[in-house]
């Protein structure tokens, strides 16, 4: 049928011939001089051969353009506006774009049926982008929006260039059509069981905006989106660089914080960690505040996720012997003994480098550094080491290193 008239369509017959109607008589016949095997409508009537599509304008059948493919075509898709069309072919699918206006002023100045134009106007269509998914069912929603569903049963639309997934289908279904009042498309399967999926028109027009780069335009379009699409519209804008719209629409707690770390926003990262007493979030903050020089907030963070390896970094660059001190006994206190060794080293605390060792069962390294640096708990620590030693059933006793 064409789009443009509503009373004209056209059959083809079993020799091959198309007939054009026209208020239901008879306009037009002719004979395609690559065969005919199948016949589309649109704002163009499309005939397909074997492995080419060859559009004609329904007034003067001259060739507008004849498209080799390679592959046969399954079916021909035209928007609403008829400003782009789908070829979906066997396992892939061509989105091409038609520039109306050309054609209209090349059939007006008779420029379609002379011999340099065999294969018609070569500025009809322009090549958008291909697409490697095998179109079943497919319909405009939109002049921006293509609904399909593929061989695999995913329910999915095309827009703005990308495909985004709508649903799948665990049986074989088609599109019935879509109702822009409910903001549902229909679907039916073999059975003629009728599935239904919420697909709403401002999300879509919302998501050609972003994808066109009209943030003010999206930003416009948001009050008319029901805020439990946010969060969903939230992942779209962060995976489409828009991350700081994104950061203000989620309403999930854990994607605005990871948000918040990407975008530096310190100060709603840390209320999110507080609230949560997320250890992960915690140590995520300091290091954003450590970047930003924010020095009491990253200690703070740091403290509050027991992130004992970045507080002996951070003590240690600038010498705070306190902190040092303070960190070296929680760190032992929750087993975390190479910290606490470390810090008490730096700290020229043998003692307590000791006695780190031997609460964490290192007790031959113990006594080997008491020899070092304190000799005075030497006997103490071999009879410590030889009790250990007979505690694991190993027949050695350690030498008298005191001597050596």
């Amino acid at each position: 049928m064409n789009a443009a008239q509503t009373n004209t369509f056209a059959v083809r017959l079993e020799s091959g011939t198309i007939e054009v109607y026209r208020n239901f008589e008879k306009f037009k016949a002719f004979v395609t001089e690559n065969g005919c095997d199948g016949i589309f409508g649109g704002r163009l009537l499309a005939v397909r051969s074997k492995e080419s599509i060859t559009f004609y304008d329904w007034d003067s059948f001259d060739v507008v353009r004849r498209i080799d493919l390679g592959q046969p075509l399954k079916a021909v898709h035209w928007s609403e506006d008829s400003a782009k069309v789908v070829l979906a072919l066997e396992d892939s699918f061509y989105l091409l774009a038609f520039d109306g206006a050309a054609v209209d002023q090349a059939v007006a100045q008779g420029v379609l049926g002379q011999e340099d134009t065999e294969d018609g106007l070569e500025d009809a269509f322009t090549p958008v982008d291909e697409y490697s998914e095998a179109v079943q069912s497919g319909l405009w929603v939109s002049p921006d929006c293509f609904t399909f569903v593929t061989a695999r049963g995913s329910i999915s639309y095309l827009i703005g260039g990308k495909v985004l997934k709508l649903s799948t289908a665990d049986k074989k279904q088609h599109i019935l059509g879509y109702d822009g009042k409910q903001n549902r498309l229909y679907l039916v399967d073999k059975n003629l069981n009728i599935y239904t999926h919420r697909l709403l028109l401002a999300v879509i027009a919302f998501q050609a905006a972003v994808l066109s780069d009209e943030t003010s335009k999206a930003e416009a379009l948001l009050p008319r989106i029901p805020e439990s699409y946010h969060g969903k519209l939230a992942k779209f804008l962060e995976l489409n660089g828009q991350r700081e719209m994104a950061f203000r629409i989620t309403p999930d707690p854990d994607h605005k914080f990871e948000l918040a770390v990407a975008l530096n926003h310190v100060d709603v990262a840390r209320e999110i960690a507080a609230e949560q007493e997320s250890s992960e979030k915690w140590r995520k903050v300091g290091d954003i505040a450590l970047q930003r020089g924010l020095f009491a907030l990253a200690e703070e963070c740091f403290r509050r996720s027991q992130d004992f390896n970045s507080l002996l970094l951070f003590y240690s660059s600038y010498g705070d012997q306190e902190g040092l001190q303070r960190m070296a006994g929680e760190a032992a206190q929750v087993g975390k003994f190479n910290v606490a060794f470390e810090a008490y080293f730096l700290l020229a605390q043998p003692d307590n480098c000791i006695d780190v060792l031997v609460k964490a069962k290192r007790v031959a390294e113990a006594t080997l550094l008491a020899r070092a640096y304190a000799p005075s708990r030497l006997a103490e620590l071999t009879a410590l080491w030889t009790a250990s030693l007979a505690e694991q059933g190993l027949p050695f006793q350690p030498e008298d290193i005191s001597k050596s």
